[in-house]
């Protein structure tokens, strides 16, 4: 699992075309992708390129946001009998990057990395 901005992925691979840097990585031995792309959401890329969309907020502070969407990500793909088949199911890419999401944008609404962190029933009750 690699998480990269747009920017990053750019960096990395040095490839303008996103396509063709997200096929980079893949070829490289990830095995999933996620490109944050702020307010344009997430987009997911095992075989196919999925995008999630992001969750709207009034953000104040961005700082830890994106720490917080992987650890959401990891926690979730980490529950599974077999984290392999996240890269297998665009049902199970929808569900938990869409919960990573609802995480980052939370943490957004708050000032500070860790202490902006919610709860999970704080997450689950977030209508975003």
């Amino acid at each position: 699992m690699v998480k990269v901005s747009d920017e990053e992925l750019q960096l990395i691979t040095s490839e303008a075309d996103r396509d063709a840097a997200l096929d980079m990585l893949h070829e490289w031995g990830a095995g999933a992708v996620a490109v944050t792309l702020g307010r344009d959401g997430t987009l997911i890329s095992p075989d196919s390129r999925l995008l999630i969309p992001s969750i709207t907020v009034k953000s104040i502070d961005s700082t830890g946001a994106g720490d917080a969407f992987i650890g959401a990500l990891l926690c979730r793909i980490s529950q599974l009998a077999h984290p392999a088949d996240f890269t297998r199911s665009a049902e199970l890419q929808q569900e938990f990057v869409t919960f990573a999401n609802r995480v980052g944008a939370m943490v957004c609404t708050k000032v500070g990395a860790i202490a902006a962190l919610p709860t999970l029933d704080e997450v689950q009750e977030f209508a975003g």
